[in-house]
C-alpha cells in the first residue's frame, strides 16, 4: 500500500497541475476574449456557494464570452437557467472549466 503522507502530497500535485493547466487555459481565453472585441466579457450566473439550496441565489457558475462562443466556469446547480435568464444560448457553450470538484461547482454539469 503505499505511504498515505505520499499519496497525499501526489494528489496535491496532481491538483496543482490541474489548477496550473486551467489558468493558462482561461489566460488564452482572456486573450482571445480582448482580441474579438465588444462582443466579449465575463457574467456571474451562480454566486451561492456550499450544498444548500437558495431561492435568490444559484450556486457557483461564471460565463466567459469570447465573440460569439461561451466558456463556463463552473457549473453549479442552476447553471443552465441561469444561462437562459442572461440571454445566452446553450448551445453556445464551448467549453466548461472547473475550480474543483465540489457539488456545488459540477451539480449543473449534467443539464449543461
Amino acid at each position: 500500500m503505499g505511504n498515505p503522507i505520499s499519496r497525499r502530497r501526489s494528489a496535491t500535485g496532481r491538483a496543482v497541475i490541474r489548477l496550473i493547466a486551467i489558468v493558462a487555459l482561461l489566460l488564452q481565453c482572456a486573450a482571445k476574449a480582448q482580441e474579438a472585441g465588444p462582443a466579449s466579457g465575463f457574467i456571474t450566473l451562480g454566486t451561492s456557494g456550499g450544498p444548500i439550496a437558495n431561492a435568490g441565489r444559484s450556486q457557483p457558475a461564471n460565463a466567459l464570452l469570447i465573440g460569439p462562443d461561451i466558456y463556463l466556469v463552473d457549473v453549479g446547480d442552476g447553471a443552465a437557467g441561469q444561462l437562459a435568464k442572461a440571454g445566452l444560448l446553450l448551445l453556445k457553450v464551448r467549453g466548461v472549466f472547473l475550480s474543483h470538484l465540489h457539488f456545488d461547482h459540477t451539480g449543473g454539469l449534467m443539464a449543461v
